[in-house]
């Protein structure tokens, strides 16, 4: 569960979990639920935030691949 501690690998478990899911905002709560209860408390303050960091890393990965 270490995995989901990090912004990348919640993300990445989101994606993982999305195709057990009907959507992304469940594959995301399943993800949270998972961590609220590892760590007892939430990583994002919701669906909302976390589509904000997900953008976020989106452009971040971009920039790398760029600077190459």
């Amino acid at each position: 569960m270490r995995k989901i501690s990090t912004r990348q690998g919640f993300i990445d478990e989101v994606y993982t979990r999305l195709p057990g899911e009907k959507t992304m905002v469940e594959a995301y709560w399943s993800v949270e639920y998972d961590h609220m209860s590892f760590f007892d408390r939430p990583r994002y303050s919701g669906h909302e935030s976390f589509k904000t960091q997900v953008s976020k890393a989106r452009k971040k990965k971009r920039k790398t691949i760029q600077d190459e």
